[in-house]
């Protein structure tokens, strides 16, 4: 298992535990108009929070590349200092 996925599985657990704190936190609160509302609010700040974490650990190979850097890839692949990872589309296109 790659650290990566490890990171993936690991944050969503996370997520699911903390929507769940949350929710039992806000079941204890008082019984309030405002409790609803608290509890949509910090869930959402759960599940972004989480969501973009993950983003952040997406490797630059698998995001969509900008110009300057398609660009780049494409120019140091013809010189031959720049060479894809194990897990490119290209490499595994060709396995």
């Amino acid at each position: 298992m790659t650290y990566l996925v490890f990171f993936h599985i690991m944050a969503v657990l996370w997520f699911i535990a903390g929507v769940v704190a949350v929710n039992v936190l806000m079941m204890r609160a008082s019984h309030s108009k405002d409790v609803a509302f608290i509890r949509l609010t910090l869930d959402y700040a759960v599940f972004f929070g989480t969501f973009f974490s993950l983003q952040g650990a997406i490797s630059p190979e698998q995001r969509e590349p900008s110009w300057r850097g398609a660009r780049a890839m494409a120019y140091w692949g013809r010189v031959g200092y720049w060479r894809p990872g194990p897990y490119s589309p290209g490499a595994l296109w060709s396995r």
